[in-house]
């Protein structure tokens, strides 16, 4: 009887150290799963954050018509949700003043592209749009193929009529051509009293464009010392950045005269374009350029299908062709515009009462 008993406490004991040890290891399988998750989901909220990133970096290089990007910064509300936060402004004639703030969401669930601040609201009876954060005015591109009736409310304007009536401001205006322009054209078209700020791709499609969001109109800004061409530009960089890596304390001087070498405006806009048209294919190839468009007369707008296809058709920078342009100047600088054969639509975005310490570049 004894030695059964001490077998049976023997057991016990056996079995409450047993029990002991899966209860540590379920604790300590349950602790690291638990750490493992938090990292797992942290770092998914993270790459939905480098995805909005990598998107808005993206999307100002090729479109946001005469919008400026001062700063982006992630703003994290904690640890699983944020926001990719830039400050904009626009540039009249060389006066900086304030347009909406990008603001877009991201969690451990989400990643959207869109800034509802910047969607648009129609006003003055159509003529318009503003923003529908701050009401800021934005100038509108008209496409020159879309089918316009009396009854159309949003037929194109030719807002440079009211300009004389603007007196001491500086103006921003979208202008429309009446047909797709070369690039060498453009600057021969542009008076020299005004600034040329953005040019718009336009559409190969009928859709009428006027109400299109900031981040959907495609074009780009002029470098006017753009004295290589994308591909030049990656080279000479990577050159650069061997002779750094082996000496950072190198003598790059030598390098000076290449990036100061002046160009013609006709070059310096064919440049800006073939970088422009890198970082449009990028965003093709992401699918970053996706929406799709319908109106009430059945007209449809797939961009992806359109910019493939401006792309394709406008491959060689000398004979690639333009829609539209965004100038700025003091409202009477633009007098000589009224008569423009070359102009088919023109509308007004925002403007700025001229002050005696602004600084204007035209």
């Amino acid at each position: 009887m004894t030695i059964s008993t001490d077998f049976e406490a023997i057991a016990k004991r056996h079995k409450r150290r047993l029990t002991l040890k899966y209860v540590v290891l379920s604790a300590g399988l349950a602790l690291v799963a638990l750490v493992l998750g938090y990292m797992g989901l942290n770092r998914l909220t993270s790459m939905n954050g480098q995805y909005l990133m990598a998107y808005y970096n993206n999307r100002i290089q090729i479109a946001y018509p005469n919008i400026d990007v001062n700063s982006f910064f992630y703003n994290a509300n904690s640890q699983f949700t944020g926001e990719l936060h830039s400050e904009r402004t626009k540039d009249i004639a060389g006066i900086s003043v304030p347009f909406e703030p990008y603001r877009a969401p991201y969690s451990l669930v989400l990643r959207r592209t869109d800034s509802s601040n910047e969607y648009l609201v129609s006003g003055d009876d159509g003529r318009s749009t503003y923003t529908r954060g701050t009401h800021y005015k934005m100038p509108r591109f008209f496409n020159t193929k879309a089918k316009v009736t009396e009854s159309n409310h949003d037929k194109p304007t030719q807002d440079l009529d009211f300009i004389a009536d603007m007196s001491g401001q500086a103006v921003e205006v979208a202008i429309t051509f009446d047909k797709p322009y070369l690039l060498s054209d453009i600057v021969k078209l542009v008076p020299d009293q005004l600034k040329l700020n953005w040019i718009w791709i336009g559409t190969e499609s009928s859709y009428d464009t006027s109400g299109l969001f900031p981040a959907n109109l495609y074009g780009f800004k002029p470098d006017w010392k753009a004295n290589m061409t994308y591909k030049e530009q990656k080279q000479l960089d990577e050159k650069i950045n061997d002779i750094l890596k082996k000496d950072n304390e190198a003598d790059l001087s030598k390098f000076n005269a290449a990036y100061d070498k002046p160009v013609t405006p006709t070059v310096a806009l064919q440049n800006s374009y073939d970088t422009f048209r890198h970082y449009l294919q990028e965003a093709v190839d992401n699918h970053w350029i996706n929406n799709t468009y319908g109106d009430a007369n059945g007209t449809h707008l797939s961009e992806q299908e359109d910019v493939a296809l401006f792309l394709k058709n406008n491959r060689n920078v000398k004979t690639a062709k333009f829609a539209g342009i965004i100038l700025t100047g003091k409202a009477e600088q633009f007098a000589s515009l009224k008569t423009a054969d070359w102009i088919y639509a023109s509308n007004i975005g925002q403007s700025v009462t001229i002050q005696p310490y602004h600084q204007l570049t035209k």
